[in-house]
């Protein structure tokens, strides 16, 4: 276990140096990065009244230094977005046309019904199917059930009568 976490490790810290560059890398300037403004805390009010300045008799020019411009390899991310922003605007109107009324479907015909008989002279139908599951109801020979599903050997139905549905044996009911 001892080799796998050094190997892992050492895999980690070869792939790590790989990704940031390898002996190619090279560190940006920190006069590259633009500066970020500094977080501004609220100032609690003044108790009292705060002095008027005094004016100062000689006012002096003071001017910013001027912003440094970024490598030309680097697109900044502001006019990216602008950029984005108005190749959308100037797209969108043309290739947005306005929708065009939906057309109303069909209604779905109705499904066919599958109408059987009962073919035993008496049948236990249940709620699941198989012979473990309750039997919720029996029918007399020629009660009519709608079938629904087989499944193994089982017919999920419902009994015309009633509504009900519920599970009857295959070989329970005619074949139509």
């Amino acid at each position: 276990m001892k080799k796998f976490i050094g190997l892992s490790f050492i895999f980690l810290a070869w792939a790590f140096w790989e990704l940031s560059g390898g002996s190619d890398f090279a560190p940006v300037a920190p006069d590259a990065v633009p500066d970020q403004p500094a977080p501004v805390a609220a100032a609690p009010a003044p108790a009292e009244p705060a002095p008027e300045p005094i004016a100062d008799p000689a006012p002096t020019e003071t001017t910013a230094p001027a912003p440094q411009a970024a490598p030309e390899t680097m697109a900044q991310p502001a006019q990216v977005f602008d950029d984005a922003a108005s190749a959308l605007t100037e797209v969108a109107p043309a290739t947005l046309a306005p929708p065009a009324p939906a057309a109303q479907p069909a209604p779905p015909p109705e499904p066919a019904t599958n109408l059987r008989r009962v073919a035993a002279s008496r049948a236990n139908l249940r709620a699941g199917p198989g012979l473990g599951y309750n039997i919720v109801a029996t029918l007399d020979r020629d009660a009519e059930v709608e079938v629904l599903e087989f499944a193994s050997g089982w017919a999920h139905v419902i009994i015309v009568a009633t509504g009900e549905d519920a599970w009857i044996s295959e070989r329970l009911i005619s074949g139509n």
